[in-house]
């Protein structure tokens, strides 16, 4: 269970702050986990092909953040990359109409954990729009 407030001593005092729990965020051991899913329109092989031009662009894009992408399995990614020192990590599940990704984020880095959704959200979406236009084999990644 989340708790409803949480305390950070630091050299120079207290952070208390109140966390606000979604159906999406749980909370465990200093963790947060949030789900996110994008919805598409492709068969599951062409979003598949969108997927993984995605992370290829994301690997090269955000060389500076250590990105990682290991498939696991013909559907299932596992991504990661730094920030602050800290790794960031998360699994990416290809479903028939869904991307689902389930990213877990150190609760001090909270702030970026939008920021790591969106980059996911947004590199996926533009090459599920790519697919859609038939622009996948046209574009190196």
């Amino acid at each position: 269970m989340m708790p409803e407030t949480i305390e950070i001593r630091y050299a120079n005092g207290l952070l208390r702050a109140k966390l606000r729990p979604s159906k999406r965020t749980t909370f465990k051991e200093g963790v947060l986990n949030m789900k996110h899913v994008i919805k598409h329109d492709l068969n599951i092989d062409l979003a598949r092909k969108a997927m993984k031009k995605a992370f290829e662009m994301y690997v090269a894009k955000f060389e500076k953040y250590n990105p990682t992408a290991n498939w696991t399995s013909e559907n299932q990614v596992k991504i990661g990359f730094e920030a602050k020192g800290v790794k960031i990590q998360g699994d990416v599940d290809l479903r028939p109409n869904e991307i689902e990704v389930d990213m877990s984020v150190p609760f001090l880095l909270k702030p970026f954990q939008g920021k790591a959704i969106d980059v996911v959200d947004k590199e996926i979406k533009e090459w599920i729009g790519k697919a859609k236009n038939g622009e996948l084999d046209d574009v190196e990644a």
